[in-house]
């Protein structure tokens, strides 16, 4: 980031009140000692325990959906059968 600076140095014949820029100081040290560690893996066990945990909630749902899907065609199928005899 360039930060603009007015300088108006009487000694200076060259620099006449125009604008130059200066980069701001940054700080070239870097903390090389940190070592980077990577996290933990979980037990394979578990990922396989919560993998099979989310496939039976997954077959739940679905199991849930056909029947409220089958109770409401039935329903719809009675209502619409229903009409007709009368």
């Amino acid at each position: 980031m360039e930060v603009p600076r007015l300088t108006d140095d009487p000694k200076n014949p060259t620099n006449n009140g125009s604008t130059t820029t200066v980069a701001p100081a940054t700080n070239s040290t870097q903390n090389s000692t940190s070592a980077v560690t990577e996290p933990p893996l979980p037990d394979h066990h578990a990922v396989e325990q919560e993998h099979n945990s989310s496939l039976s909630l997954f077959f739940v749902i679905c199991v849930i959906m056909l029947g409220i899907l089958l109770i409401h065609f039935v329903s719809n199928w009675f209502s619409i059968s229903s009409r007709n005899y009368h």
